[in-house]
Parts: structure tokens; C-alpha cells; sequence
């Protein structure tokens, strides 16, 4: 009776430690693929957040077509404005009209599309540039101008630029003041409004002039008639032709040629 008692305890022994391992089996492989689910999940979500940040990256892009206004304050006096003449590698330049045309194409040399669409670039087709701690702008003359932090003349002034989100209210809200990684800005959306200052710190910076304007002067590139208000007593000028203000104002004229064409204002004669 022992024996037999005791070889039943051994059968029921090795019965047992048999369900044990098939059970420590099952539970072997059921770590490793939780950890293969999550590691493909992951995977997963890295790419799609990847393919989001890309999308929202190539505003503005190939097919958009934005206009910002733009002006230069130096120490409180807004400068006449610069141009890119035909110089554009990247679908951002200006027509000397106050007005920076943002509309990246795939005939550029090197489309600058999203965060690579930067008010540097813009300034680069004018001959211009920025920094965090100088601003260089080239003028009518071809002369270039470089004013740094540090120095006393014209002013002891700081780099900065100016931002307004919405053109159309720049003559009545404080705008956004940037003064690092000025280089970098990048445009967001169309109808902003940006001002290149070296002026004292604390002091307020100029809107463009052409706030009030950008609607009719972004119509430019298409070809459509501009009205500018900053001439006073100025009719509407059809693109590619000119008109004489009254009374022996000033001449504005628009020259078009394609999807290029310059606004500039001549003053009458003395007397």
C-alpha cells in the first residue's frame, strides 16, 4: 500500500509540474509580443506624427500664393522701400512696393516652402539681411547700410522685428516683438505684417505703411488695378499703365511684365 500510495503521489507530481510548464510557456510568449504590439504601435505613431508636422510645414507651399506688408524703422523713421528687381530663387520678393509676395514655385532654383519660407530669404532678394544683433539693407543706390547693436549712430538701437498677424489691424494693436532667431521667422499665414527695426529698446515700432494698402497692391501679380492711398488725391493705376495726380502731384507708375511688375512714385518738380 505504501509503495503504490506513494508512486500515485509521483504520477500526480509530474501531472502537475506538466500543466506548470505549458502554463509558464503561454506566459513566455505573451511578453514578447505585448512588447512587438507596442514597439509597432509606436512606430506607428512616430510616422503619422511626422507625416503631420511635413503637412503642416509646407504652408505656405508650392500652390499658395500670400502677401505680407513689410516696412524698415530705423530709429523711428520708416525707410523707402527696398527691392528684390528681378532677383527671385526662391518665390519671395517684392516689387519696391512695400508689399513681400510669397508664392514659392516649382520654376524657382530652390523653392523655400514652409519653415524654410524665412523673412531672411526674403531679405536675401533684396540684398539685404538680419541677424540677432545687426541689420544690413541695401538701398535704392545699390549702397548697403549695416546697423549694429552697440553702436551710437544713427541711434543706440536694438534689432528687432515686428509682428502683426492680421495687416488690417497693424495701425491699431501692438504687435508681436521678436528679438532673437530673427533669421529664422517664417511666414504663417497670408496678409501678415512685418516691420525691420533698429531702433531703441522700449520704443515702439513702426507699422508699414502699406498696411492699408496690401489688399489692393497684392493684386499687383495678377495684373488687377492698384489704388495706393498713401499718394493723396491718387486715381486707380491699371497694371502696366500710370496716372498724374492732380494739381501737379506725384506720378505713380506700374509696370508689369508677366508675373513681375514695380510701383514706384516720383515726386514733381520743385517750383
Amino acid at each position: 500500500m505504501g509503495k503504490a500510495s506513494s508512486a500515485k503521489k509521483v504520477a500526480r507530481a509530474a501531472r502537475a509540474g506538466g500543466r506548470g510548464a505549458r502554463g509558464g510557456q503561454r506566459r513566455s510568449l505573451l511578453f514578447p509580443a505585448t512588447i512587438t504590439i507596442v514597439c509597432i504601435l509606436g512606430v506607428s505613431l512616430i510616422l503619422y506624427a511626422r507625416t503631420q508636422d511635413k503637412a503642416e510645414a509646407l504652408e505656405p507651399g508650392i500652390t499658395d500664393h500670400w502677401h505680407a506688408a513689410f516696412g524698415v524703422d530705423i530709429c523711428g523713421e520708416l525707410q523707402p522701400n527696398l527691392s528684390s528687381g528681378t532677383a527671385d530663387p526662391n518665390g519671395i520678393h517684392t516689387h519696391e512696393d512695400g508689399v513681400m509676395h510669397i508664392h514659392p514655385g516649382a520654376a524657382q532654383e530652390v523653392a523655400r516652402t514652409g519653415e524654410d519660407a524665412t523673412i531672411q530669404v526674403f531679405l536675401e532678394a533684396t540684398g539685404s539681411s538680419i541677424s540677432d544683433d545687426s541689420l544690413t539693407i541695401r538701398g535704392a543706390d545699390g549702397e548697403t547700410t549695416t546697423y549694429r547693436e552697440g553702436d551710437d549712430e544713427p541711434c543706440h538701437g536694438q534689432v528687432q522685428v515686428a509682428y502683426w498677424a492680421n495687416a488690417s489691424e497693424a495701425n491699431d494693436t501692438d504687435p508681436q516683438i521678436f528679438t532673437e532667431d530673427l533669421a529664422d521667422i517664417h511666414f504663417k499665414n497670408d496678409r501678415e505684417a512685418y516691420t525691420f527695426a533698429f531702433v531703441e529698446e522700449g520704443e515702439d515700432i513702426l507699422p508699414p505703411a502699406t498696411v492699408g494698402d496690401l489688399d489692393a497692391l497684392a493684386g499687383v501679380d495678377g495684373g488687377d488695378t492698384v489704388t495706393p492711398s498713401t499718394v493723396p488725391g491718387s486715381t486707380t493705376v491699371p497694371a502696366g499703365g500710370a496716372t498724374t495726380v492732380p494739381g501737379g502731384g506725384a506720378t505713380t507708375t506700374t509696370t508689369a511684365a508677366g508675373d513681375r511688375s514695380a510701383t514706384t512714385t516720383s515726386a514733381p518738380p520743385a517750383g
